[in-house]
């Protein structure tokens, strides 16, 4: 993992202080948050190093430079949407440059970005939602917090760094009511339901928030953060994806849930439920209407339940009359699969706050920097195993590119379809698999 995601093998160098200046511009005067710009940092280090081992200076790149540092990016593993971050982050750098620091030209002008797979968004059935958020239970302060969070999470589409954001003067419960501030400090006004409002409730009553906040707050941060740890410091995104992930393996759905994914179902489900498309849009503060319209592909499943419940002549299905042949037909839908669960692992590690360092980035806030505390240790074992589960899917998509996918490492024979599909795939048999547990 950390070689697809850090292509170099000593320790990043210094950025020079025209990056330094552009990663300043972008906090002060573009308002970037600080997840972006930990993300630009990682990038443009990456590609500083790239320059510095070739000898070539800053202001000596041309096109095909840039060129080849993104071809050499693609053949270092990075995926089609790393690279394309990796470009918008190096063609900021040279604009910067040629606006503010007297560069002559743009050598990014005119390159444009790989193209990627449109990822369809996963949501989370109804049936589902609904399992995940009764599964906490009991009625201590930590309790009524992770039922506030869950609830919140999919009854407003928040993104888990606005909700770990979210200050008690946002919140306007009379009116179920939170302003919300998105990418780039852009301010959203997103409204909640009885379930949330509910829960928020008994989050901020007395027998929540008050329990776990300290007798002397540490920062003021703290003290106006919605959701505080147990120590009264205000909850970080690792820490909230700590909560989810808990909540999913209380109910078995580990391998399916992530904040992001209830951000995905508070959507799909909106619009299965009749909702316009620019109220979601606005809802989720999603900047382009595309963006909001690949959550319409999703619900073209209910459109076709629909479709055939309804029409006369859809009712029944008529048997075709000649069979079409696929080629290769388990290959490809394997490949579909592993292809899904590799961007599945990568965005839940992102998510995390797994950097271009090949470790978890954690929020200032998360603890104090003196102790490594339990939910620390959980989100690093998290990404331990993610990680884990991302290498065993790369390693299966070779053994597809070289014709061994599906055959037993020991034996050669086929291995059962069933313990292909399942997660982690075997590498082995049925048989040998027995003989190696003996």
């Amino acid at each position: 993992m950390p070689d697809a995601d850090w292509p170099f093998s000593h320790p990043p160098r210094p950025l020079s202080s025209d990056a330094e200046e552009f990663l300043s511009y972008l906090a002060i005067e573009r308002g970037r948050s600080p997840h972006s710009l930990s993300a630009y940092r990682s990038d443009l280090v990456a590609y500083e190093q790239f320059l510095s081992d070739r000898q070539i200076d800053l202001e000596a790149v041309g096109p095909n430079v840039v060129e080849d540092y993104l071809a050499y990016l693609h053949a270092a593993g990075r995926k089609a949407t790393s690279v394309k971050r990796a470009l918008s982050a190096i063609r900021g750098l040279h604009r910067f440059c040629l606006d503010e620091r007297g560069a002559v030209s743009d050598p990014t002008e005119g390159l444009r970005p790989p193209r990627q797979a449109e990822a369809i968004p996963k949501a989370l059935t109804e049936e589902e939602v609904a399992r995940l958020l009764a599964s906490v239970r009991g009625l201590d302060a930590r309790s009524r917090r992770d039922r506030a969070i869950l609830e919140l999470l999919y009854a407003t589409g928040m993104r888990i760094s606005e909700l770990a954001g979210l200050r008690l003067a946002d919140l306007d419960l009379n009116r179920s009511l939170a302003i919300v501030f998105g990418k780039g400090s852009k301010e959203r006004v997103v409204p909640f339901g009885r379930y949330a409002e509910a829960a928020l409730g008994e989050w901020l009553g007395p027998a929540g928030r008050v329990v776990l906040a300290p007798p002397r707050w540490a920062r003021r941060a703290d003290e106006e953060a919605v959701f505080i740890s147990s120590r009264g410091r205000q909850l970080s995104r690792q820490a909230i994806w700590v909560v989810v992930r808990r909540a999913a393996e209380r109910v078995g759905l580990e391998h399916k849930v992530t904040p992001h994914v209830l951000r995905h179902s508070c959507a799909t489900h909106l619009l299965e439920h009749g909702a316009d498309i620019r109220v979601v849009q606005e809802l989720l503060g999603h900047a382009a209407i595309t963006t909001t319209q690949l959550y319409t592909k999703v619900s073209n499943d209910l459109l076709r339940r629909e479709y055939e419940r309804a029409h006369p002549r859809a009712r029944r299905r008529v048997q075709a009359q000649y069979a079409v042949p696929v080629a290769n037909d388990a290959a490809v839908d394997y490949r579909s699969l592993l292809e899904d669960e590799r961007h599945s692992l990568v965005h839940q590690l992102s998510e995390l706050g797994f950097g271009g360092a090949g470790k978890l980035e954690f929020d200032s806030n998360f603890a104090d920097s003196s102790q490594v505390t339990a939910e620390r240790g959980e989100a690093e074992a998290l990404a331990a195993q993610l990680q884990e589960a991302l290498h065993a899917v790369e390693v299966a998509l070779r053994k597809l590119d070289n014709g061994t996918y599906g055959t037993c490492e020991r034996c050669g024979k086929p291995i059962a379809e069933a313990r292909l599909e399942a997660k982690p795939a075997s590498a082995y048999c049925i048989v040998c698999a027995s003989v190696g547990r003996r």
